[in-house]
């Protein structure tokens, strides 16, 4: 743990000091912004300043080949079956690694664990650029990304709820949105295009760059937490809290529909060639719509309108998730796209925004309240991609594809047995 301790401390040095000029320009213009939005704050500014504008870069680099993971496996010749074991994998292991997550995250704080996490996406990304040439095993790649992954979100969770308002959370939330979607929507653009053009490894070393570059803007402030913290997960009251964690492992299942079945399905089934470039643009113009709808979402949430957002997201997610099985050229496969953004948006806000707020009445336990939300999903998610992977072996494996839109949009319905308080009529 000293180890880490130093080596980060160094990291940090190095970055505050060689990129000073950019990191002034990036506070420069995205403080302006929050400055501008979030006129109620006396401060905390430079902590949304530093999770928007990291936030951001970091969607560009994982934005450039996110989506793709699954296609570039496909065609290094592993079957669909093999990549949902692959998923599985990540998932399983989330589960055991999300509490050593919540001890980093305790011991270090939000940022110095973010940095831990993105250097450890840059080795999974090194992993996944060698893996034609080393063959290594897919367990290997799975512990590693699921390890990254895991620390980032914990952090990330544990950082802008603690700095967030309560009152304008709806907003700051569709700010951070709106960076994210940035950032998400250029990346797979410029990745499918570099993909298609060159080759799918030029867009996994630009992100590697991009992933570097996010941990610029981190340490302008100091951890917003306090370190060293012991998890107590002992008297918690667990049980309390089930019906909000399966609402939104829930929401998590459509994660995994979204961002590994529909980029397979239009990979394999839709798309004939240039698929990269055709998937990227697809999903990138299709984001940079949703932009729109974040921040006007966000103003409902705060006008207590969350609920009914909720359930308007819930039922539109189970018509599309019909419908996308059914999807067969690029123009459906456009509409589908456009159509879905603002839907995950209008239920994926209010129980995130509301998962928030309740981390605020847990202050002494709120990194083990979101450790035990991420062992959740993960259970859930895990669960998904075991059954995906065992229906392989009964049904063709582009019907398991189209049935996982099917069981995603039905499970999508346990999102309305929340009870966050925040979203109590």
């Amino acid at each position: 743990m000293l180890i880490i301790r130093v080596t980060i401390k160094n990291l940090n040095s190095a970055i505050i000091k060689q990129n000073q000029s950019k990191r002034k320009m990036i506070k420069k213009h995205i403080h302006k912004t929050v400055i501008k939005h979030h006129t109620w704050r006396n401060d905390k500014h430079d902590e949304l300043t530093e999770i928007y504008s990291s936030i951001a870069i970091r969607s560009i680099g994982f934005g450039m080949i996110g989506i793709f993971i699954p296609i570039y496996l496909y065609d290094l010749g592993f079957a669909v079956q093999e990549i949902f074991l692959f998923y599985a994998y990540f998932f399983i292991f989330r589960i055991p690694l999300s509490f050593i997550g919540g001890r980093i995250v305790g011991q270090l704080g939000p940022k110095h664990s973010i940095a831990i996490s993105t250097i450890m996406s840059i080795i999974f990304l090194s992993l996944l650029i060698s893996l034609s040439l080393v063959g290594w095993p897919l367990l290997l790649l799975a512990l590693v990304f699921t390890s990254a992954n895991g620390l980032f979100f914990i952090a990330l969770h544990t950082d802008f709820s603690k700095v967030k308002d309560k009152k304008h959370g709806g907003k700051e939330l569709g700010w951070l949105t709106i960076f994210q979607d940035i950032g998400s929507a250029a990346g797979p653009i410029v990745g499918g295009v570099i993909a298609s053009v060159f080759y799918p490894e030029f867009s996994i070393v630009i992100a590697i760059f991009a992933l570097l570059a996010s941990l610029i803007p981190l340490f302008i402030t100091n951890e917003p937490v306090k370190v060293h913290q012991h998890l107590k997960y002992k008297g918690f009251g667990l049980k309390r809290h089930v019906k909000n964690f399966i609402a939104i492992s829930s929401l998590n299942i459509q994660v995994v529909s979204n961002k590994l079945l529909w980029p397979l399905f239009l990979a394999l089934v839709v798309f004939a060639d240039q698929k990269y470039a055709k998937l990227g643009i697809i999903v990138g113009v299709s984001v940079f719509i949703a932009i729109f709808s974040a921040h006007m979402f966000g103003k409902f949430i705060d006008n207590k309108k969350g609920l009914y957002l909720l359930r308007y997201g819930v039922a539109m997610n189970t018509l599309l998730s019909l419908v996308r099985g059914l999807i067969s050229t690029t123009g459906g496969a456009i509409a589908v796209n456009i159509l879905e953004k603002p839907v995950i948006l209008s239920y994926r806000m209010p129980l995130v925004k509301a998962l928030y707020d309740s981390t605020d009445n847990y202050e002494g336990h709120r990194i083990v309240y979101l450790v035990w939300f991420e062992v959740y999903v993960a259970i859930a998610k895990a669960i998904f991609c075991i059954f995906l992977f065992i229906l392989c072996f009964f049904i063709d494996p582009f019907e398991v594809l189209k049935l996982g839109f099917l069981i995603a949009g039905i499970t999508g319905i346990l999102m309305l047995k929340q009870n966050f308080s925040t979203l109590r009529p």
